[in-house]
């Protein structure tokens, strides 16, 4: 009965071969017995009857179809990653880990600091694990080489792996700075062993990739014959979203019930569910600030929830050039204001971390560090020295204690010792015999910051100082560099509205004794100003400015000018050229169009505001032709 139903399955497979075997199907719908028990006893085919036969285009075909299922199994057996080491996950490290983002960075990423953890480290880590959990705006103000983006980073990381970060954005100030960001996370979640063993549902799937991080094998990577939809880009990246076999799904519940969720897509048939990680499909993305934010809007290929945007890193955002512009630092504001902030879904909490220095006072960082001027911002401001003794501080040194005529002396003889030598030697040997004293009042932020030819902390923050004041101050002290010219005198806009002098055009003071003009030559037109002063230079007013030719505008950009080429155009049109092919000699040019500019001048008659009226010409014109030297050398002399 048996060997019977399987000659019955397999006529129903396959009837050609069955029919060519045993089954005289045409006659009665009965099996030949004697041919049937051979092939019982020997498997061996015992035809009947005329076989049936394939043209070649047929046998071709069935081997096209039979190589393209081959391919297919293979391929399929190469993108399932097979069984994953769920049983590896070291249960009590891992929970150990879930609310303590110092333990978990020094379990799992024990490498990314080698020098002790200073105090602020501390509470940098809790102000960020509580930023995640709850949401919030927290600046983080601490000096170069603080720690700062990589305690941002770790946070990220411990937020994806626990479930907390749906999407994760990554801003910095330039695409380079980016894509070190999205290349650490890359490396920590598809590299470390450790996290490996622990959180097998997101870094196996990552691991096995290995350097096949080609599109194609990402996205044909599977689990169970489903797809793992891991994204893995040079600017984003998304994590496994793995359906999980029930027993390894309450498996994980047992030991952490918010690590893994049961999905019930249609209410009505709640029998129907499946069950992922709580960290299932998790982004993180990294790009330029100034690349374009708008909010995101994903769909979990899974769940089909929406997710948008939960946590921001804003890292370093400003440079040099940004922090010393207003207007640059009132963009930056708007884009976090108008961008980031409303990047999450309406109604949750979104989570912005913004660690950043202060390089000038007012600038982006010093702004958002200030609870006074950004009330909804938590600040951490951390410079390298707390603490200064008596007689120092950020701007000066005095001769008042014998902790600062040390550290006077300290700084020339460093001076002499890198001249002499090349590095510091007779300086440290200097501070090791006065440490005791030279330490005196003195408080440091990280004690374990100092350079291996150094002894201190405090000998490390000082050598920074006197090797650049500036840069100290701003890269580590978060006052901005401009502290320094905090003691001199600057001109306010109210000083310098009182000394302007309210007199017509073409009128000047009365006690003027000359008047000079200065050109500066460019390359398309000559931009001029005139000064009515006296010859003590007690009267130095501005009598007149303007450009040639005429732009009839008050402002103007220079390489914006130079792309008119109003100066070519005009001598054109002064030749009656317009339009001309001609080819111009540029002597020919700047000659023309210096001699109108000073005829021009030398002509412009100017009232003295006396008791007569006087008229006064100008006495003398200086050129500054950078621009055109070489085409105005030879016009020195007729000048």
């Amino acid at each position: 009965m048996v060997s019977f139903n399987r000659t019955i399955a397999e006529y129903e497979r396959n009837p050609d071969f069955c029919d060519a075997h045993f089954w005289e199907k045409e006659a009665t719908g009965t099996i030949d017995l004697f041919k049937y028990a051979a092939w019982l006893v020997d498997g061996k085919p015992r035809p009947i009857g005329r076989q049936k036969t394939y043209t070649s285009e047929e046998q071709k075909a069935k081997k096209r179809a039979a190589d393209l299922e081959r391919i297919h199994e293979e391929t399929k057996t190469a993108n399932e990653i097979g069984e994953i080491p769920f049983k590896t996950i070291n249960w009590e490290r891992r929970l150990a880990c879930k609310n303590d983002q110092m333990l978990f960075e020094k379990t799992y990423l024990p490498t990314i600091c080698e020098k002790p953890n200073a105090d602020y480290h501390i509470i940098l880590a809790e102000r960020i694990a509580e930023t995640i959990q709850n949401g919030g705006r927290q600046a983080i103000l601490l000096p170069r080489g603080g720690g700062k983006t990589m305690k941002c980073r770790s946070g990220a990381a411990h937020g994806i792996l626990y479930g907390r970060i749906r999407w994760g954005y990554n801003l910095s100030a330039n695409e380079q700075q980016a894509k070190e960001t999205m290349e650490t996370l890359k490396t920590w979640f598809s590299k470390n062993p450790i996290l490996l063993e622990d959180f097998p549902e997101i870094c196996f799937p990552l691991s096995i990739l290995g350097t096949k991080h080609t599109g194609s094998v990402v996205r044909s990577q599977t689990f169970q014959g489903v797809k793992t939809n891991v994204v893995w880009g040079n600017e984003e990246f998304r994590c496994p979203s793995l359906i999980l076999p029930e027993d390894v799904a309450l498996w994980y519940q047992e030991h952490d019930p918010e690590s893994v969720k049961k999905v019930v897509l249609d209410p009505s048939q709640p029998e129907n569910y499946f069950w992922i990680p709580t960290s299932s499909y998790a982004i993180f993305s990294s790009q330029g600030i100034q690349s374009g934010i708008r909010g995101g809007n994903v769909t979990h290929p899974q769940t089909l929830a929406s997710i948008r945007p939960n946590f921001v890193i804003l890292d370093d955002i400003q440079n040099d050039q940004t922090a010393a512009s207003m207007v640059s630092v009132s963009k930056l504001e708007g884009i976090i204001n108008n961008a980031v902030s409303y990047l999450a879904k309406p109604g949750e909490p979104i989570a912005l971390l913004m660690p950043c220095t202060v390089i000038e006072s007012d600038d982006l960082a010093d702004t958002y560090g200030d609870p006074e001027k950004k009330p909804e911002w938590r600040g951490i401001r951390v410079p390298m020295i707390t603490q200064w003794p008596k007689g120092m501080d950020n701007v000066v040194i005095s001769q008042e204690t014998e902790t600062a005529k040390l550290w006077l002396e300290y700084a020339e003889i460093r001076r002499k010792s890198l001249r002499k030598h090349g590095d510091i030697r007779d300086a440290t040997e200097f501070y090791k015999t006065h440490q005791t004293l030279m330490d005196e009042g003195f408080t440091v932020s990280w004690d374990a910051r100092f350079y291996p030819n150094e002894v201190s902390a405090i000998q490390h923050a000082m050598n920074l100082r006197f090797s650049n004041h500036q840069s100290f101050l701003s890269n580590m002290q978060q006052v901005g560099k401009n502290v320094l010219t905090a003691t001199e005198q600057k001109i306010r806009w109210s000083d310098f509205c009182e000394k302007m002098a309210d007199y017509d055009k073409g009128t000047v003071p009365a006690d003027t004794q000359r008047l000079v003009a200065y050109i500066d030559i460019q390359a398309e037109y000559f931009a001029y100003v005139v000064l009515a002063v006296s010859f003590d230079l007690s009267c130095c007013f501005i009598a007149d400015y303007g450009t040639f030719p005429d732009f009839k505008m008050a402002n103007y950009r220079r390489r914006q000018a130079n792309s008119w080429r109003l100066l070519t155009k005009s001598y054109m049109a002064a030749r009656m050229l317009p339009g001309s092919r001609e080819k111009l000699n540029i002597d020919d040019v700047y000659t023309w169009g210096l001699r109108s500019l000073l005829d021009d001048l030398f002509a412009r008659p100017y009232i003295r505001a006396d008791e007569n009226n006087t008229i006064l010409h100008i006495h003398h014109i200086a050129l500054d032709a950078q621009e055109g030297i070489e085409h105005l050398n030879h016009l020195s002399k007729p000048l």
